[in-house]
């Protein structure tokens, strides 16, 4: 399967869209939603300076939780 995934999907969508620095922070300080904050994160890093990315995704290294993610075999658990 080639396809890419939705939150690939979403990410190069983001990059087209480029959203202001106060949504970005949202998504990531949504606790509710691990993909969405994951979303955030993921494209902080990709977009972000090195000072905001340190600062911001410093306290998402306590976040334990499970993700799926699919890989050219199957899919596996990782944490957030």
């Amino acid at each position: 399967n080639n396809k890419p995934t939705r939150f690939i999907c979403l990410i190069c969508k983001m990059l087209q869209i480029q959203p202001e620095d106060g949504i970005i922070d949202e998504l990531i300080s949504n606790e509710d939603f691990k993909y969405v904050r994951a979303l955030g994160a993921f494209y902080l890093r990709l977009t972000g300076r090195p000072a905001d990315i340190y600062s911001k995704l410093e306290p998402l290294y306590n976040d334990y939780r499970r993700l799926r993610v699919r890989l050219n075999d199957g899919w596996k658990i990782l944490h957030v």
